[in-house]
């Protein structure tokens, strides 16, 4: 019994150690590191998109919503999962990577993207990075820990277009 307490006690200091490191690199600034996250993020994304587990993206109650947008040197039409936090008619997005990821720059550059979000398909137009210190107060407190915990600190904001 005591060697299964053992066994048991190690395999939750390990994960609990691997989560402080997760969170550690997650929170640094370093662009190397928060390069390389991204990349494993892009291929777990990538893989997800095979196996067929976006289907719930966007949908009403799915864990994540998705901005379709278009690449500003390729062309290419693209799809990435991101949190959406919807108040009135404006969508902010949390930047858990920062302003440098590919597809936060193709929406700023189209100026335009459309999201797929509780089952609803709206194009948005005025793409801006907005400080979290501005977003927090607008956002529902459920929302406040987590980013603070990731060490988010910008937000896309976009606007619904006029119809």
């Amino acid at each position: 019994m005591k060697y299964v307490v053992r066994v048991l006690a190690t395999f939750v200091l390990a994960a609990l150690v691997g989560f402080a490191l997760f969170l550690l690199a997650f929170r640094s600034r370093n662009p190397a590191i928060r390069n390389r996250m991204r990349q494993m993020n892009a291929r777990m994304n990538e893989q997800m998109r095979e196996d067929g587990d976006f289907k719930n993206l966007g949908q009403p109650g799915g864990p994540a919503s998705i901005v379709h947008h278009v690449g500003r040197t390729s062309g290419e039409a693209y799809e990435t999962p991101v949190q959406v936090i919807a108040v009135d008619d404006t969508f902010l997005i949390p930047l858990a990577y920062g302003d440098t990821a590919d597809w936060v720059k193709n929406v700023q550059a189209a100026g335009t993207a459309e999201l797929l979000t509780e089952g609803e398909v709206v194009i948005t137009e005025q793409p801006e990075i907005v400080s979290a210190d501005w977003a927090l107060p607008l956002i529902p407190r459920k929302h406040h820990s987590m980013t603070k915990v990731l060490g988010i600190d910008e937000f896309m904001r976009l606007r619904r277009a006029a119809s």
